[in-house]
């Protein structure tokens, strides 16, 4: 490959996926001096969407410091390895994607491209249905924005999800002059270190409303059901009706929510207190009647350490017959730190021990 150019490469697995975790490109260096690679993909548009390209850095040499032995610097050439869990797999569900693929610093000779996939295969998503809630899960609406105004809240979708196929975004205007819309998100895939806020889209707004389909940064994200979000409006100010977060996929087979009590908001105050929070567990697989769990809890605080809070219990669930437990408390002594806290309550098949946790945040009031 030549310095500088860009090459178009075409993936064509030859079936289709029920979901995909991860899909990685790598190739073994035989030869060259290129310093780095830059990897694009852009999303494939769903229902006219505008696409979102993500480029992705991956430095090709490293720098071996002087020794005793050897005082002058060198470098070693390094092979290709990059691994995408957001655009690439949403692309590949029908088994045919592309990316480009450029080479800068030198020239440089792989061995061999490799692509491999890591999900299920299947011929269509015949269990994907669609869930949706209004963005931000404490807000209220009419919602207004002034022009470059950021609002950052967190979207509760009320369910955990096996996969996820697109996250849409559907916002109806009141009145506003506002051209577009930007949303950001960051990244909860479990390989991305950095969790930086990302554009993920900017949607034009077309008369009296405005959609986006595409943002594939958010299929990761709303696994869980949760989702925090920023939005911001540009060219002009806006009053919203509404804005829906749409989700389409496959719920888990066994489900355990946390949700705000509707007589406690999510705040302890200086003093400490009992924070009060409502539960539901469900047992959403037609297969068994019934299911055993297990189920138990720790308080995540402010300086990531883990608080123990309650002992796992066993007890069952019938099918489509959601258990519903109201007014649940966590004591928060006055000497706990001022802060944002998570209660992990886990939620654990006894059959096959496959988990599941439900994480909502709430804070205790500073001085």
């Amino acid at each position: 490959m030549q310095d500088g150019a860009q090459y178009l490469a075409t993936i064509d697995a030859g079936f289709n996926f029920n979901n995909i975790e991860k899909v990685c490109i790598t190739a073994e260096v035989n030869s060259g001096t290129a310093t780095h690679a830059i990897i694009s993909v852009t999303s494939e548009p769903i229902e006219g969407s505008l696409p979102n390209t993500s480029m992705t850095y991956l430095p090709l040499q490293e720098v071996i410091p002087p020794t005793e032995e050897n005082p002058i610097p060198s470098t070693k050439q390094l092979n290709l390895n990059f691994c995408d869990t957001s655009v690439l797999p949403s692309n590949l569900l029908d088994g045919e994607s592309e990316f480009n693929l450029t080479i800068n610093g030198g020239d440089l000779e792989f061995n061999n491209l490799q692509v491999s996939i890591e999900g299920s295969v299947g011929s269509e998503h015949i269990d994907s249905e669609l869930y949706s809630a209004s963005f931000g899960s404490n807000l209220s609406y009419p919602l207004t924005l002034e022009n470059g105004q950021t609002l950052t809240s967190e979207t509760d979708i009320g369910y955990q999800f096996e996969s996820i196929e697109s996250v849409c975004i559907k916002g109806e205007v009141q009145n506003g002059t506002a051209s577009a819309f930007v949303i950001g998100s960051s990244s909860e895939a479990p390989n991305d270190v950095f969790r930086n806020t990302d554009v993920l889209a900017f949607i034009l707004i077309n008369e009296n409303e405005f959609e986006s389909c595409g943002v594939n940064g958010l299929t990761y994200n709303f696994l869980d059901g949760r989702s925090t979000m920023s939005i911001t409006p540009s060219g002009g100010d806006i009053t919203l009706w509404d804005l829906k977060i749409e989700v389409k996929g496959v719920l888990k087979k066994s489900q355990i929510r946390l949700s705000e009590n509707e007589k406690s908001a999510l705040t302890v105050p200086v003093a400490g207190g009992k924070l009060k929070y409502d539960m539901k567990i469900e047992n959403l697989d037609s297969n068994q009647v019934s299911k055993t769990f297990r189920k138990w809890s720790v308080l995540k605080l402010p300086n990531g350490d883990i608080y123990p809070h309650r002992k796992a219990k066993l007890f069952e669930v019938n099918y489509n017959e959601p258990l519903s437990f109201s007014n649940k408390r966590i004591n928060i002594p006055a000497w706990f730190e001022a802060g944002e806290y998570e209660i992990w309550w886990y939620l654990a098949d006894a059959g096959n021990n496959e988990r599941i946790v439900d994480h909502p945040k709430f804070v205790k009031e500073a001085e």
